[in-house]
Formats: C-alpha cells, sequence, structure tokens
C-alpha cells in the first residue's frame, strides 16, 4: 500500500478524533472512496464532509463485504460490541485485515473476527489526538505506533500500514498488552499532575505567565 494501493477498499469504524485523523491520513492511499461508518450518523456525515473522497457506509454489512481492510476507531467499551456485529457480516471466504486502535486492549478482543477468516491486530498510536486531523496526519510521521498480534501475516499487514502512516513500529506481546497500557497512563497522569504542581509554585513565586515559561 504505497504509491500502488494494495488495499480494493478501506473503511473507518468511528466517528471521533482519532477516526477523523486516520481517515485523512489513508485517504490519499487508496484509489476507491474511503467508506466511513458509525452508530450516530450525523456525526458520521459530518467527518464524511471534511475528509476529501470519503463516503459514508450505509451499514457494518457493506463495510464488511466491501472492504479488506478496516480500522476500528470507536471507543475502548465499545470495540468488543462492533466486534460480534462485524463478524456477523463477515462473508465466507473473505481475509480482510482487521485492526482496533486501542491502546489498552491487544488483538485477542478481535478473536470472532480471527475466527471468520480475517487478519487481526491491535495498533495503538501512542499521541494524542486533539481533534485537529491536519496537524495529527503530520505528527504521525515517525510517531511510535504499538502493534499486537499473533500470526506472522498480520504483523507484516500491520508493519505495512503504520509505514504508509509514516510511523515507527514496535511489538509488544498480548500478554503484555495491560502493562504497556498501565506504563503509559503512569507517564501521563503524572506528567499532568507534575506540570500543574509546578504552575501553582511559580504562580506563588509570582511569575506572571508560568504556562509559558514552563
Amino acid at each position: 500500500m504505497d504509491s500502488t494501493p494494495s488495499y480494493r477498499q478501506v473503511s473507518i469504524i468511528g466517528s471521533g478524533r482519532v477516526a477523523a485523523a486516520m481517515a485523512l491520513a489513508l485517504q490519499t492511499h487508496i484509489a476507491a472512496p474511503l467508506l466511513v461508518w458509525g452508530r450516530d450518523p450525523a456525526r458520521r456525515d459530518a467527518l464524511v464532509a471534511t475528509i476529501p473522497g470519503s463516503s459514508a457506509a450505509p451499514d457494518l454489512a457493506a463495510v464488511a463485504q466491501q472492504c479488506d481492510l478496516i480500522l476500528i476507531a470507536v471507543s475502548d467499551d465499545a470495540i468488543a460490541a462492533v466486534v460480534t456485529d462485524l463478524a456477523a457480516c463477515l462473508p465466507d471466504g473473505a481475509r480482510p485485515f482487521i485492526l482496533h486502535l486501542s491502546g489498552r486492549s491487544g488483538a485477542a478482543l478481535l478473536s470472532p473476527l480471527q475466527q471468520r477468516g480475517a487478519l487481526t491486530a491491535a495498533v495503538h498510536p501512542a499521541m494524542t489526538f486533539t481533534g485537529n486531523p491536519a496537524q495529527e496526519v503530520a505528527r504521525m510521521m515517525g510517531a511510535t505506533f504499538v502493534i499486537t498480534a499473533d500470526d506472522a501475516p498480520a504483523i507484516a499487514a500491520a508493519r505495512a500500514l503504520v509505514a504508509v502512516l509514516g510511523g515507527v513500529a514496535e511489538q509488544v506481546a498480548e500478554g503484555q498488552r495491560a502493562l504497556y497500557h498501565a506504563a503509559l497512563c503512569h507517564a501521563a497522569n503524572h506528567l499532568v499532575t507534575l506540570i500543574a504542581g509546578s504552575r501553582e509554585a511559580l504562580t506563588a513565586a509570582g511569575i506572571g505567565d508560568p504556562a509559558a515559561l514552563l
């Protein structure tokens, strides 16, 4: 999937910040219109309106039947339900590459899809998504994407996708995925606390703009 698309059709499931950034990043690498599906039609249509060359998928069945690369970009708690519904729609003999983008869960969450013949992986972009897709696409260049998958073809497919996005691939085993997520949460939460405490101290010391100083 470089200048010559190797995927027939690509779909993004989700309509939030991560979905928007991934849709924008991928739409220039595919020939067919990128399909977007989300449970909220209004949010889905709003996202489609911002991504050139994309269109709204009418339902998950269309995604399952037409796409050979499917990115699940929904909240952590919604992934399992999407996986169950999508697995029920996969045609016999289909072998799409389906991944979710959550940092919390590994590839085991996608096992219903794997059992139906799909290649599956968890591919987590270890970066913050603030709602500016253009900036986030630029920040993907050089960002780390952490892959969890249990077979060589899925790992190869995930690494190829990360390369298209300009990222750097790392691998974490399924059994270590919770530790990986805990480490990220530990760093992020403590950093926020550290900065907040520093700003309070600088304010008390008489600094007019502690954020700028830091």
